[in-house]
């Protein structure tokens, strides 16, 4: 049955919403992956038999499980739409009804797999004010019905003016469009591929007993062989082995780029942003400009070798939820954040120029170095030394060179630290490697705090603490006085603007 937005009837989505659940069990289980395998783990432990019968018996009951989780899901998921509102009932044993009224919509996001691109299908995301994620969605929902319920949210919010239209992307020309050379770009910033290697590592290392043995032996086999090629060709094998590892996480990182960002897409209409981009599945993102709280554009060393930022969007989240409610754009060439955060953040950032090398940036004070070098580089160090020396000799004095590493690490931070203010606009500039430029508007703090430590007390400086709906800044080792100037500027404009904050 195609749904309708008759209200007085609670309807089903397609049958193909199984795929849905389906994937929104392997999600669960990839952020619970300690919790995942201990089970699977205690399972090959207290089961008797052989390692191939325990793996058959594993891999058929969850295939079995999750089959039948993601029909039982389907079949009690039901949904409704009102004048106002969208209800959502959903769970098997656990049931819950979602009551999403229209004005809390602060974005609709859809995505579109292969199977669903093929029966004109989407499944919407609606993100709400004061939710970490998306708080409620409707899985396999045709095209038709999708373009139907936004124009209807649209006028209900009353800040759509097109909302009578059909959702068109085609409409409007986009801001930015990314080509197969911006997706290697970003698969070779990506860092999540060793964060991956990272995380399934101990689980390899956690192999069954029959299969460790037989590494053992194999190793063993081969041992002699090994070490009559010499030392030399054992270390090229070594290091042409790492070469291979990192060329293939590198490559899936590239791979993954394509899948997630392949045409990638941005426009802005009527105050409101939309990304689309994928390859096999069809991602849409959207956000009210009004509801940025925080833009970070990041340079790090690969985007900076290729000429590309990323820019990332923060909104309100009540959980503080890292990545909770972020609008990504993946890479862009140098400049457009200029002219794009001016466009979000119009008129108000009018004259904050956000060019990493600015004039315009002051930087804290130079004694931001003196208890970082001194606590955590010298005072260690010659303890550590001190030591060492004694038990192995003149070669402890080694660990003296942590004294230059760590003071040219805090150098290059405080290089990096500084910010920058209009008369309505903040941005902070820190980073190492990377640098990070985090941009907000003067209107949105709810609360600044200053704090001395002893250090600070005695030479007339502070850390000033920006807190916003989505997370809190931080700048230390800022001249007292004008912290205090700070201060008292950004809470005048906050009590002064007639404008919402979020």
């Amino acid at each position: 049955m195609s749904p309708t937005t008759d209200p007085e009837t609670w309807q089903r989505t397609s049958p193909l919403a199984a795929l849905f659940f389906i994937g929104k069990i392997f999600s669960k289980l990839a952020k619970n992956f300690t919790q995942a395998i201990a089970p699977l783990a205690a399972f090959f432990v207290a089961f008797p038999g052989d390692a191939q019968t325990k793996v058959l018996l594993a891999v058929t009951g969850f295939v079995v499980f999750t089959l039948a989780t993601s029909l039982l899901r389907y079949w009690f998921f039901r949904f409704t739409i009102t004048d106002d509102a969208i209800l959502i009932r959903d769970g098997v044993f656990n049931k819950k009804q979602l009551d999403i009224k229209f004005r809390r919509i602060q974005g609709i996001n859809t995505e579109q797999n292969l199977v669903f691109r093929w029966f004109g299908l989407v499944t919407m995301s609606f993100d709400t004010a004061g939710s970490a994620g998306s708080e409620g969605e409707l899985p396999a929902v045709e095209t038709t019905f999708s373009d139907a319920l936004r124009a209807k949210i649209g006028r209900a919010k009353k800040d759509a003016p097109a909302a009578d239209v059909p959702h068109d992307v085609s409409q409007a020309p986009p801001l930015l469009r990314l080509d197969w050379r911006d997706m290697v770009r970003i698969g070779l910033a990506d860092r999540r591929a060793f964060l991956f290697l990272a995380i399934v590592a101990p689980f390899f290392e956690q192999a069954s007993q029959e299969f460790g043995q037989a590494i053992a032996d194999a190793i063993e086999d081969k041992a002699a062989e090994v070490a009559a090629l010499g030392t030399t060709i054992a270390a090229t094998v070594l290091g042409a082995a790492v070469v291979t590892i990192v060329a293939m996480l590198v490559i899936g990182s590239i791979i993954a780029a394509f899948l997630r960002y392949h045409d990638f897409a941005l426009y802005l209409e009527d105050g409101r942003l939309r990304s689309v981009g994928g390859l096999f599945t069809r991602h849409e993102a959207a956000m009210e400009t009004g509801k940025v709280q925080v833009a970070r554009v990041s340079q790090g060393l690969v985007l900076r070798w290729t000429e590309r930022v990323r820019i990332v969007l923060k909104q309100a989240s009540s959980k503080q939820q890292k990545g909770g409610k972020n609008f990504t754009i993946p890479a862009a060439m140098p400049g457009f954040q200029q002219d794009f955060l001016g466009e979000v953040f119009a008129p108000e950032a009018a004259g904050l120029d956000l060019d990493f090398e600015s004039a315009d940036f002051e930087r804290v004070d130079v004694r931001f170095l003196r208890p970082r070098i001194l606590y955590a580089g010298i005072l260690p160090a010659v303890a550590l030394a001190s030591v060492t020396s004694i038990n192995v000799g003149p070669s402890g004095l080694l660990l003296l060179l942590w004294i230059p590493a760590w003071s040219f690490v805090q150098w290059r931070l405080w290089r990096r630290l500084a910010y920058a203010m209009t008369g309505e606009a903040f941005v902070r500039r820190k980073g190492f490697l990377a640098t990070n430029l985090d941009v907000f508007l003067l209107r949105k703090v709810q609360r600044v705090t200053l704090l001395q430590s002893p250090y600070q007390r005695r030479k007339d400086l502070a850390t000033i603490t920006f807190f916003l709906a989505s997370g809190r800044i931080r700048l230390p080792y800022i001249p007292l006085e004008r912290a205090e100037t700070i201060r008292d500027y950004v809470l005048y404009k906050v009590e002064s603007s007639t404008k919402s904050w979020h």
